[in-house]
């Protein structure tokens, strides 16, 4: 029976500012599963560095892609629960590791804009921020440029429009298909004329709710009351496309 050794290099010591190099390690016979997360490099109790899964996994990477301790990175590959590691701790390793970012950004391309002024007289927007991947659930949509103090919600779809004043608004809506509405999430407007929510994206309100997968294109828009008309308005559409 061939012995499989593993080795460590430690060649670079956490503390350096340098970033530290991947544990190597030796997978099983047994098949591996495809993985893909957002997490922290985190140190390890012998080896430099380990990462941790925003689900709660801590795992040896073949390769850190010149990332550093704390750094938040979003990792996939090939998961084996049972890898053999001198690590000797978490729940595993990821091999054929690709590695980058998971870092907060303002994300997605606006279009069907400028939307039609409100009674602030200007051209309300939206915006979206957060990590551009879908396993991350971590996008805050904003809505600016809002009359005050006037109520709202923020709608969804996979497909965009441009219909200009449906029924019961002087705006355009520019989204079709299933349209999911966050109406339990209701915001106000207040004295600055703006809102925003955190959207889970496990639970996209359609019918039924939506889990939004990685290469899946999402717009949003954002619906509000006006005054003194008694109407309503849109924002312009954004549109995300998760990785």
């Amino acid at each position: 029976m061939q012995l499989r050794s593993l080795f460590v290099s430690v060649a670079l010591a956490l503390g350096t500012g340098l970033a530290a190099p991947a544990v190597q390690a030796v997978p099983t016979a047994s098949a591996s599963a495809p993985f893909e997360e957002c997490g922290t490099l985190v140190k390890g109790v012998t080896c430099p560095l380990m990462f941790l899964s925003d689900s709660g996994l801590l795992l040896v990477l073949d390769n850190l892609g010149g990332f550093q301790l704390d750094d938040r990175v979003h990792v996939s590959g090939d998961y084996d629960p049972g890898c053999f590691s001198s690590c000797n701790q978490g729940n595993g390793c990821v091999f054929s590791t690709v590695i980058g970012s998971c870092d907060s950004q303002n994300l997605g391309t606006n279009y069907c804009g400028p939307a039609v002024p409100n009674s602030s007289g200007q051209s309300a927007i939206i915006t979206a921020f957060g990590p551009v991947f879908a396993v991350a659930n971590d996008l805050t949509l904003t809505a600016d440029l809002l009359p005050v103090n006037q109520f709202g919600y923020f709608l969804a779809s996979e497909t965009q429009a441009f219909v200009t004043t449906p029924p019961g608004s002087v705006g355009t809506l520019c989204l079709g298909g299933q349209i999911a509405r966050f109406a339990k999430q209701v915001q106000n407007t207040g004295g600055a004329g703006t809102f925003s929510i955190e959207v889970d994206l496990t639970g996209i309100p359609t019918t039924p709710p939506s889990s939004v997968m990685a290469g899946e294109t999402w717009n949003f828009q954002a619906w509000f009351r006006d005054a003194p008309a008694l109407t309503s308005n849109f924002t312009d559409g954004i549109a995300v496309t998760f990785q």
